[in-house]
C-alpha cells in the first residue's frame, strides 16, 4: 500500500501508482521519491556565507596586527625616518631650483615652470615632515623602544594609538613615496639642464620619461596635497573622527 506524507514546508512521496495533481492536471509517480522543500536554501549557500564571515574576521585581525606592527616599527625609528625624509627634500629643492635656473636661462620655460614646482613641491614636503617629527612625541618614541610590538600597542591609551597609527601610515604610504618620486622627478629636471636632449642616449632618454614622466608629476602634486593635510589641524581632527576608539582586541586579556 503507498503511503503519502506532508509536513508543513515539505512534501514526500513514495511508493507506487500515487496520483498527484490539483484538479486539473494529474501526474502519476511510480518508484519515484519526491522531495519539494519550500523556502529552504542550499546548504552551500549556509557554507559560503559562513567562510565569507570568517574571511572578514580574519582580514579584520589581520589588518589590526599589521597596523599595530606598522606604528611599532615606525614609531621606533620615526628620528631616523623624519631625518632622512628631511635631507632627501631639501636635496631635492635644491636640485629643482638649479634646474629650473638653468632651464629658464635656456628659454625653456615650460621645464623651467615644472622644475621650480618641484621645488616648491620639495620644500611642502620638508615643512610637512618637520611638522610631523616636531608633534611625535618623545615619551611615545621612547616607550616603542621597549618591548615587542604587541607590548607597545596595548600599552597605549586612545591618544596614544592615534598618534602613533597616524604618523606611521601618512609617513609610510605618502611622505616616503613622496620624498622618491620627487627626487626622481628633479634628478630628471637637473640631468636635462646640464645636458642637452640630443646629448643623452636614446634608452637614457626613455628610463627617464618612464620614471619621471608627466603622469608622474601629476601624482606627486596630489601626493603632496595629501602630505600636508595629514599633519595639519584638519588633518589631525579627521583621523580622531574616524580612529575614535582603541583597538584592543589583540590584546591578552589581563
Amino acid at each position: 500500500m503507498s503511503s503519502s506524507k506532508f509536513s508543513s514546508g515539505s512534501i514526500r512521496i513514495d511508493g507506487n501508482g500515487n496520483a498527484v495533481g490539483n484538479g486539473n492536471r494529474v501526474t502519476y509517480v511510480k518508484k519515484t521519491i519526491i522531495n519539494n522543500n519550500n523556502g529552504s536554501g542550499s546548504g552551500d549557500d549556509g557554507k559560503g556565507q559562513d567562510a565569507g564571515g570568517a574571511l572578514a574576521i580574519l582580514g579584520f585581525v589581520g589588518g589590526a596586527v599589521a597596523l599595530a606592527a606598522l606604528s611599532f616599527w615606525f614609531t621606533r625609528y620615526s628620528a631616523v625616518i623624519y631625518g632622512t625624509l628631511i635631507f632627501f627634500s631639501f636635496t631635492n629643492g635644491a636640485f629643482g631650483v638649479m634646474a629650473a635656473l638653468k632651464q629658464f636661462y635656456d628659454d625653456d620655460y615650460l621645464e623651467a615652470l615644472r622644475s621650480f614646482s618641484l621645488a616648491a613641491i620639495a620644500l611642502l614636503t620638508y615643512l610637512s615632515v618637520g611638522t610631523a617629527s616636531d608633534t611625535m612625541p618623545t615619551d611615545l618614541a621612547e616607550f616603542s623602544k621597549i618591548g615587542t610590538f604587541n607590548s607597545f600597542w596595548c600599552g597605549l591609551n586612545l591618544f596614544g594609538q592615534q598618534v602613533a597609527s597616524q604618523h606611521s601610515i601618512i609617513g609610510t604610504f605618502i611622505m616616503v613615496p613622496l620624498a622618491v618620486l620627487t627626487g626622481l622627478q628633479t634628478w630628471r629636471s637637473a640631468t636635462l639642464a646640464m645636458c642637452d636632449a640630443e646629448e643623452l642616449p636614446e634608452w637614457a632618454q626613455s628610463v627617464l620619461e618612464s620614471a619621471a614622466g608627466w603622469r608622474q608629476f601629476i601624482a606627486i602634486c596630489m601626493i603632496c596635497v595629501l602630505c600636508v593635510a595629514g599633519h595639519s589641524r584638519a588633518g589631525d581632527q579627521f583621523w580622531k573622527d574616524h580612529f575614535n576608539s582603541r583597538i584592543s582586541f589583540i590584546c591578552p586579556s589581563k
